[in-house]
């Protein structure tokens, strides 16, 4: 499923003394396939982007179409599909375990494939739990039973994330989904989105302030300033313009940072990722 956006356009109460221009005429493509990132300061209008893609947020103008389903269209068989778009296209909020409410891990991750899947028998809702459960790297016999509340933060934020995909959507949005994490548990749920988006979401679209991990895990971004979509491409491409970032009050990924300061003294032509810049570096400094 691609997400097709062209002249997308939103206002916050709009018509209101304060209506807020919240989205201006945004048009982007994201290939079925990609990581991608959406990156922008506060207010920049990527976070009301990315809740248009499960229609939380209705188009009000332009359009948008993912895979077949066209949700600028106001009509009754549009209305009908909603369910289905919401299946396909999962939306894991910041902070998700916050949003855990049911008395076991089972029943939490349980409650989405019995909402979209309301005639399927307890054989196949068990079985997408399970599968849902050990795909985030949990235990399913030691935590099925257990109250979602009695687990770790990072167990809650595991549960959160199985509750989404236990229903397989084609397309995984994840808001900050490293908020409030240490370095560890950062690089741990790195992994599992890589994992997730090789065995279950086709693609991955998630949202971040961290330019540093754009760089290492996203194959695309775009980001957003005031409304618009200012720019987008490789983390590369991104990143090689620093002066663009700083403007839209971001800071550039730390290896962006110390390339251009070596600038003059040494030429590295990497992508920004930590791995990349370093061996590359390197080279550089053997071959001087």
């Amino acid at each position: 499923m691609d997400v097709i956006a062209k002249e997308l356009t939103y206002h916050y109460n709009k018509g209101a003394k304060f209506a807020v221009l919240a989205l201006d005429n945004v048009s982007i493509s994201i290939a079925e396939g990609e990581f991608f990132g959406v990156i922008g300061h506060t207010g920049s209008g990527k976070s009301t982007f990315i809740q248009h893609l499960n229609a939380l947020i209705p188009v009000e103008s332009g359009s948008l179409v993912i895979g077949g389903y066209d949700l600028s269209i106001r009509d009754k068989k549009t209305k009908k599909s909603l369910p289905e778009v919401r299946k396909k296209v999962g939306m894991v909020f910041q902070y998700p375990e916050y949003q855990l409410f049911a008395e076991t891990v089972y029943d939490d991750v349980a409650f989405g494939v019995k909402n979209f899947n309301k005639s399927a028998d307890k054989s196949i809702i068990d079985q997408k739990v399970r599968k849902a459960i050990e795909i985030v790297g949990l235990d399913y016999d030691a935590v099925k039973d257990e109250s979602p509340f009695s687990l770790s933060g990072g167990q809650k934020r595991r549960v959160a994330i199985a509750g989404v995909i236990a229903v397989e959507p084609e397309i995984l949005v994840l808001d900050e989904p490293c908020a409030g994490l240490d370095p560890q548990g950062k690089t741990a749920l790195w992994k599992l989105l890589h994992e997730i988006h090789s065995t279950t979401a086709k693609t991955v679209i998630i949202v971040s302030h961290d330019m540093n991990d754009v760089a290492e895990q996203c194959t695309k971004a775009a980001m957003f300033d005031g409304g618009k979509m200012v720019a987008v491409g490789t983390p590369k491409e991104l990143f090689s313009d620093a002066e663009l970032i700083e403007r839209a009050g971001l800071e550039v990924p730390v290896t962006c940072y110390l390339t251009n300061k070596l600038k003059g003294l040494c030429e590295i032509d990497s992508d920004f990722k930590a791995d990349d810049f370093a061996r590359k570096t390197a080279e550089k400094i053997r071959n001087q």
